[in-house]
């Protein structure tokens, strides 16, 4: 995910714990632009390094 500067102060507010910014993307979708990233690595959620171990 790359966020535009000018959205980080609206979503340090959102970012909260392991919820990162979805609140904040489901609540400003107009923001949101999808970008294919076919074949650009694994979609795994890794927070810790016990997730990383996990795969």
């Amino acid at each position: 995910m790359l966020l535009a500067r000018a959205t980080w102060p609206m979503v340090s507010r959102h970012a909260v714990g392991d919820r990162g910014a979805r609140d904040f993307l489901r609540a400003r979708a107009d923001l949101v632009v999808p970008v294919p990233c076919d074949g650009a690595g694994s979609p795994a959620d890794v927070d810790t390094p016990a997730d990383l171990a996990a795969l």
